[in-house]
């Protein structure tokens, strides 16, 4: 099914490009930015619509997000939410708390260099404003499944995670935020040509903001601040995280977190919406049989 459903969105993708290049060709070459931006981003939501269940309470908007210390996020090009909101007077815009938030989708016609650097922070940014919350059960079962792969071992209790080595004490936390925060996707329609460049821009990024005091580290650039997914044409990155791709810690206790694939970009954003969703509601369909693992390419 889940292959079905993406080569549906994909076919819908072409189409709306399609209708938006006849549009600029026969009417007028648009180079508005916001204008440019808005009908990109109505591709999104149209496809991000078609990919949530009717069968439970989720909306695709745009506008913030705020926490219980009355922060608020950037503007949001697109967030997959869960119940009622506050709207924007006069606007199509929303407010959300974050406890709401499924899923943050930042929207670039052209990913390159600049815009990946731009939708990066915005993504670590709307990452730190996590409110201190107990899990809810779904959070807490889609935790232990991931510690359970990355380290062999069952949960720990928290007070006692002190006691464990340092890899397994840094794989509770890290796979512990990524259970209860928001996914986080950057979703690319043009920019970077192929895997290949896209993997390189990326890895040229990190290697830019690498600490070189230990004393004043450069802060964002760790496992939990690097989105769930980031995508263009036919490329994406994606982190192993236990949504839905199992971690593992090797024998020298390093994390293979990330990873890359040339497969149908819209199979893995299923792929990761679907299976943050299995952990919140019973779904109809038993996401373990029908996600099927594609080629993937290690960094």
């Amino acid at each position: 099914m889940i292959n079905t459903v993406a080569e549906m969105l994909l076919e819908i993708k072409r189409k709306e490009e399609e209708a938006i290049k006849k549009f600029e060709k026969e009417v007028v070459d648009l180079k508005h930015p916001t204008i440019v931006g808005d009908m990109y981003e109505g591709i999104a939501q149209k496809l991000l619509n078609k990919s949530i269940f009717e069968e439970f309470d989720l909306r695709v908007v745009s506008g913030q997000i705020i926490n219980k210390n009355k922060e608020i996020s950037p503007q949001i090009d697109c967030m997959i939410v869960e119940g009622e909101g506050k709207q924007i007077p006069s606007t199509d815009k929303w407010i959300y708390d974050i406890s709401q938030v499924i899923a943050v989708i930042e929207v670039k016609k052209n990913l390159n260099k600049g815009d990946l650097t731009d939708a990066y922070k915005k993504m670590v940014k709307i990452e730190s404003m996590l409110d201190p919350r107990d899990m809810n059960r779904g959070e807490f079962k889609l935790f232990r499944d991931a510690f359970r792969s990355a380290v062999g071992i069952d949960i720990p209790d928290h007070s006692e995670i002190s006691n464990y080595d340092l890899v397994t004490e840094m794989m509770y936390h890290n796979l512990l935020l990524e259970a209860m925060s928001p996914l986080r996707i950057v979703f690319g329609f043009y920019g970077y040509k192929d895997m290949k460049s896209l993997r390189k821009g990326f890895v040229r990024y990190l290697k830019e903001n690498i600490s070189s005091d230990i004393n004043h580290p450069i802060k964002g650039f760790g496992p939990g601040n690097v989105p769930n997914l980031i995508f263009t044409r036919n490329s994406s990155l994606i982190k192993i995280n236990g949504i839905p791709y199992q971690p593992h810690v090797d024998k020298n206790g390093f994390w293979d977190f990330y990873t890359s694939s040339n497969f149908n970009p819209l199979f893995h954003l299923l792929e990761i919406l679907w299976t943050k969703l299995s952990y919140m509601v019973s779904l109809l369909i038993y996401l373990g049989k029908i996600l099927k693992l594609k080629v993937m390419l290690d960094f």
